[in-house]
């Protein structure tokens, strides 16, 4: 046989790099080497990055929030400048709580203003002293006292308007101003000021025994303007839905509600699901659609009054709201991380938890003994901080200092349709036991062991499956009497019933990691299904379909020529076995939410808890896989 030039020189290309036995030794010491400079190379890289990463975790900027439980917001003012101190000694900023207050109030929303019944008494007299100013024709003193009455209006707004006889004394307040200015001659100005007025009072219209016929026309000319020009649209939206909206202080519906045609202006929106004023939201309304959206459970703990704060009525609240609320406030405030301050005052201690505000996650906690006790002993908290910003969690009420777990938050589903039964209007339900995040090193590492199992057993199936067909090719047109006939069957039986076992513990396995990943979803907010969980369950529904199909495309028969139906049998069983995860992915985490709901009513009732859950269990046996679900429901 000829061969070419170039085949000749490869040859010899090979055989010179093999090359004698002892040149090929020194050849595999060297890779070696390679190899292991290589590795640690790889090692050293991967320290570095790790330690980039931890660099870039360090808390830049904190956010100092006060939590209780109870009525009002604990005070921590004595305790601010030494926690700030500590953690400034740490090179962390620190945003304090008068800083705090003011930026919350200026981004998202402020506390509504309230006025006792003198200060709406002397609204109505200034309102009816500027109308007397004005028939007497003291248009100086008329407008004096008229800006005086607008003053202390748009101060609260909101709680001004709420009753139609004060929203009423505003608006009249306000055209007594335009009643001065058109008789001045001030037409334009007048009608300018129309639109303001309209803007206070949203849905008051004046009353022709208050203002002359020209008030009146010039009011109705307003509100032609306003159509006729471009006109903003203001949506208000709450979670949940179904709360009183607010629009400067006038109750227009319910959520989500939307205004048309309002003139251009800063509102005041709030939405308010109980009893509780809700927060005071300034939109600054341009001629396009604006939506504000409440949430009302967050609205209804955030206190700034004093300080910025988050209070909650019930420890199962806090539990479960208390670390989604700390992450948001640090994102309003631009920080990365938080430093949740909660007294104790049931075990007489104090508790300092740092989180991430992006994802909302618990780093580590420390338990201190009550604030007294810490204000006298400065240096416990320079330890607290110092182990916080390690990662470490522990307790200093003690001698010396014990290793405890960070806190882990409860779970909350959250019921959009039902009227919720906390005065805030929202519905929490919390999981029992159920963390926000995954508990520890454990469940990571099991959710990664089971997926993978699953999927290095699933392509052994596959393998074995090949093997058998190619089995089943091998004496598919033998004789039933020839010498080796007997033997291969034999061996065509062992494979096929080794790929449905692989298959079967494969499914299994897959399986039982669903509410792992259940559990890292939820962690990260996502606790119901999306359009990838029913995509999945939409393809495990038509490869079940499938594999039916295939499984059924010919009848039982123990000869050579049926061989060639019993791949179609396995691909058929394969199809099946494997559909039940995907289907599974959708199910659990409606049987998760389900779960859930169910806990907390019966938390709430004092009932106890149900039997185990039903669970899916894979048998199989010498015909093939079975599937069935055993427990109570």
């Amino acid at each position: 046989m000829v061969r070419g030039p170039e085949a000749v020189n490869g040859i010899n290309s090979v055989r010179g790099l093999q090359g004698p036995p002892g040149r090929r030794g020194r050849l595999r010491v060297h890779a070696t080497g390679r190899s292991w400079c290589l590795a640690g190379a790889a090692c050293l890289l991967a320290i570095a990055l790790l330690h980039a990463t931890r660099i870039q975790a360090q808390p830049q900027r904190i956010t100092l929030i006060p939590a209780t439980v109870g009525d009002k917001t604990q005070d921590i003012s004595a305790l601010e400048a030494p926690i700030a101190a500590a953690l400034r000694a740490q090179a962390v900023e620190v945003i304090a709580l008068d800083e705090a207050r003011a930026l919350f109030e200026a981004r998202h929303s402020a506390e509504a203003e309230r006025l006792s019944d003198s200060d709406i008494d002397i609204v109505a007299d200034e309102a009816r002293a500027a109308l007397l100013h004005v028939a007497t024709g003291r248009t100086a003193r008329a407008r004096s006292s008229i800006a005086e009455v607008l003053e202390r209006a748009e101060k609260a707004l909101e709680y001004l308007n709420r009753t139609n006889d004060s929203a009423r004394h505003v608006l009249n307040a306000c055209l007594y101003l335009v009643r001065a200015m058109a008789e001045s001659g001030n037409r334009e100005s007048a009608l300018a000021k129309v639109a303001e007025c309209r803007r206070l009072v949203p849905d008051i219209a004046p009353d022709s025994h208050d203002h002359p016929p020209a008030v009146i026309s010039l009011y109705r000319e307003a509100g032609e303007n306003i159509t006729a020009r471009p006109t903003g649209s203001l949506t208000v939206k709450s979670t949940p839905s179904g709360c009183d909206a607010f629009i400067n202080g006038r109750r227009l519906g319910i959520t989500p509600y939307e205004v048309k045609e309002l003139p251009a202006g800063e509102y005041r929106v709030q939405a308010e699901c109980g009893e509780r004023s809700g927060r005071v939201h300034r939109v600054l309304l341009a001629a396009q659609a604006t939506t504000v959206m409440v949430d009302a459970d967050f609205d209804r703990s955030v206190r700034s009054a004093k300080g910025l704060g988050l209070v909650y009525p019930t420890l199962a609240e806090a539990e479960v709201l208390r670390l989604k609320h700390a992450a948001e406030v640090s994102k309003i405030l631009g920080s990365s991380h938080a430093l949740l301050v909660t007294p104790e005052p049931e075990l007489r201690t104090l508790r300092l938890d740092l989180i991430t505000a992006e994802p909302a996650a618990v780093v580590a906690s420390a338990r201190l003994p009550e604030p007294a006790e810490v204000r006298e002993q400065p240096n416990l908290l320079l330890d607290a901080v110092e182990a916080l910003l390690r990662g470490e969690s522990l307790a200093f009420t003690e001698a010396s200092a014990v290793a405890i777990p960070p806190w882990k938050p409860r779970l909350a589903v959250v019921s959009p349709e039902a009227p919720p039964p906390s005065s805030s209007g929202a519905a929490v339900a919390q999981a029992s036991a159920a963390p926000s995040q995954p508990r520890g090193w454990r469940e990571p590492l099991a959710l990664g062991l089971l997926t993978g199992t699953g999927l290095v057993l699933a392509g052994t199936a596959i393998w074995l499956q090949v093997e058998t067909s190619r089995r089943a090719d091998s004496f598919r047109d033998m004789a039933p009497d020839a010498p080796d006939f007997l033997t291969r069957q034999a061996d065509f039986d062992r494979g096929r019933l080794g790929t449905v076992l692989t298959h079967s513990a494969s499914s299994a396995v897959l399986l039982s990691s669903l509410p792992f990943w259940h559990r890292y979803g939820a962690s990260r907010g996502r606790t119901k299904p999306g359009v990838l969980h029913w995509t999945l369950g939409g393809a495990g529904v038509a490869a079940f379909a499938t594999g039916v199909y295939f499984a059924a495309k010919g009848p039982d028969c123990l000869d050579a020529r049926c061989t060639r139906r019993e791949p179609d049998r396995l691909i058929g069983a394969a199809l099946m076995l494997h559909a039940l995860p995907l289907i599974g992915v959708p199910l659990v985490k409606l049987w998760k939410i389900d779960t859930h709901s169910k806990a907390s009513q019966r938390a709430a009732n004092g009932q106890a808890a149900p039997p185990a859950p039903g669970q899916v269990q894979v048998e199989v046996g010498a015909v093939g896989p079975g599937v069935g679900v055993r427990g109570s429901f």
